[in-house]
């Protein structure tokens, strides 16, 4: 999938947009497909991000550490959003 940004980029100045709400990234370490690498600096995009980086799981890591994801989501769901950077 490709996108336009040119119309974002004359609004904002970026071509890449700024994720305000609050948001989770749940990672195994371990995957192949997908390097690790490229959940650094996110922050600089969606700086409300929460990463959880799980050591001994690879790509589907909601089938291979499904309680472990669970808990998390779960932990996540029940944060008070008040003040977690919805405004622009």
């Amino acid at each position: 999938t490709t996108f336009n940004l040119r119309p974002l980029k004359a609004a904002t100045g970026r071509t890449n947009p700024i994720i305000n709400a609050p948001t989770l990234l749940i990672w195994g370490e371990q995957d192949a497909a997908l390097d690790i690498a490229l959940t650094y600096g996110l922050e600089q995009w969606v700086p409300n991000i929460e990463i959880h980086r799980i050591s001994d799981s690879g790509h589907w890591v909601q089938q291979e550490k499904p309680a472990e994801v669970n808990t998390i989501m779960l932990e996540f769901l029940k944060q008070p959003q008040e003040g977690k950077g919805y405004a622009s």
